[in-house]
């Protein structure tokens, strides 16, 4: 799976110069490899914001507890269960604060805004009409789509879509409906999605996914491993804790150990997770880590 960005430094200080190759073009700067990379990281978050119309004082999106279970009963594979968990964040974001009034956001925006090339086809069988989500009831393709919305104390979310306005759809303005949104089971006359009802959820700030997707050493996974601790929080308690073994989380999520430290170190050094950290050689109890998250 590629990348947006793909970056190679080579020092020529004694020049005074950088040189980068960022896909495939050639560039030479006088400013510090160091320096460069943290402006991208930098326009790259700008964007996001600029591309999602977002708000600050947005809450987030409530993620279903069961999604990281449906996904790993359909897939063996964590990149590929952690793309569709962050394809299905960012869908649920765009249809619960109908970001569609704002912006076209086609198939080619979608796979930039993840992180991907827009002409990339590695993603397709996930996302795609029939796809993984698809196959297992997370999203279904449709042509219509809010364009506002508000919140009301008894009924939930609210939404005006756009067949009933004037509006004229944008040219391919396919979407993908986040069914969970609206409905937990197969019923579909009861109204008991996590747009309704926030039992068995897990609460993720948009502010989190814009930081995951703008970090090269956060992206997808780290994103499904932070949603996958936020999951075991007691909502809005500060001081919950999940403790488990490296051993038992690795399992919990298919993943390797090695690939488990990688994501979790990224997520500790850009201050997502804090993490409880235990000295197996001078634990003779072998307690287990402790992980909590902490806001973007």
């Amino acid at each position: 799976m590629e990348n947006i960005i793909s970056v190679k430094m080579k020092d020529e200080s004694f020049k005074g110069l950088t040189t980068l190759t960022i896909r495939g073009k050639i560039f030479r700067t006088n400013q510090k490899g160091e320096d460069i990379m943290s402006n991208l990281i930098a326009d790259k978050s700008e964007w996001l914001k600029k591309e999602l119309h977002y708000y600050h004082k947005e809450t987030g999106i409530f993620m279903p507890n069961e999604i990281f279970d449906d996904l790993q009963k359909e897939t063996d594979s964590f990149n590929h269960a952690s793309v569709a968990y962050s394809f299905y964040y960012l869908y649920s974001y765009l249809w619960r604060y109908a970001k569609f009034a704002y912006n076209d956001f086609n198939v080619k925006k979608i796979k930039t805004i993840l992180g991907f090339n827009e002409n990339t086809k590695s993603i397709d069988h996930i996302i795609k009409k029939g796809g993984m989500l698809d196959k297992i009831k997370y999203t279904e393709s449709v042509n219509d789509y809010p364009i506002k919305w508000s919140f009301d104390l008894n009924e939930g979310a609210q939404f005006v879509m756009l067949s009933e306005t004037e509006l004229k759809p944008r040219v391919n303005s396919r979407q993908k409906f986040p069914l969970k949104g609206y409905y937990r089971t197969e019923e579909k006359n009861i109204l008991n999605g996590v747009f309704y009802d926030i039992a068995n959820t897990h609460l993720i700030r948009p502010s989190v996914f814009i930081k995951c997707m703008s970090e090269e050493k956060l992206k997808w996974g780290s994103f499904y491993i932070y949603g996958k601790i936020q999951s075991k929080m007691y909502a809005y308690d500060e001081n919950r804790k999940w403790f488990i073994s490296r051993e038992s989380f690795s399992k919990e999520l298919n993943i390797k150990i090695d690939t488990l430290f990688k994501y979790t170190d990224a997520l500790e050094e850009f201050e997502l997770i804090k993490i409880d950290h235990r000295d197996y050689k001078n634990n003779p109890e072998r307690l287990a880590n402790g992980y909590r998250t902490s806001p973007a």
